[in-house]
């Protein structure tokens, strides 16, 4: 974007900026802000008087609701705390009474399962060829596939 004249963003005129004059202008006037503040601190003796009977009496009643907001919710803290402590103990009293009846339950379901290595040892001493204890892992290594296969068939069947 091609700006056209700087004047046309920034005023450069002096009509738009404070002249000396104008300040002192101001600082000299009566009208000014601590002359106005002073003024309206002047206060009648009775007005005070009153005023400071009914702030007192605010005073008193506002520090009583907050001393009773403060002690309700205390209480109510308190009563939280009370009732979480006292549901965990009966969740942790409940889950071990579930879990005694269930862990005898399910015992009693349950068919004991057998190891998927069925073969027993019978060679008490490995032999000494590598090509015999070869053979002999994957005897071992199909007979435990062809039991998981059975236990997979007899479930899925």
């Amino acid at each position: 974007m091609l700006v056209s004249s700087y004047s046309t963003y920034i005023q450069t005129t002096s009509s738009g900026q404070t002249s000396p004059k104008q300040i002192s202008k101001h600082l000299s006037s009566s009208d000014n802000f601590a002359s106005k503040l002073s003024q309206r601190l002047q206060i009648s003796q009775t007005e005070h008087t009153n005023v400071a009977i009914n702030n007192n009496l605010s005073q008193k009643t506002f520090h009583a609701k907050q001393k009773l907001q403060n002690s309700q919710t205390k209480e109510y803290q308190q009563t939280q705390k009370n009732l979480n402590t006292f549901d965990g103990k009966n969740t942790l009293l409940n889950a071990k009474s579930a879990y005694e009846v269930n862990s005898k339950m399910f015992s009693l379901i349950q068919a004991p399962r057998t190891p998927l290595k069925q073969t027993p040892s019978i060679e008490k001493t490995l032999p000494k060829e590598p090509k015999e204890i070869k053979e002999l892992n994957i005897r071992y290594k199909m007979l435990s596939t062809y039991i998981a296969n059975d236990n997979y068939y007899k479930i899925t069947a």
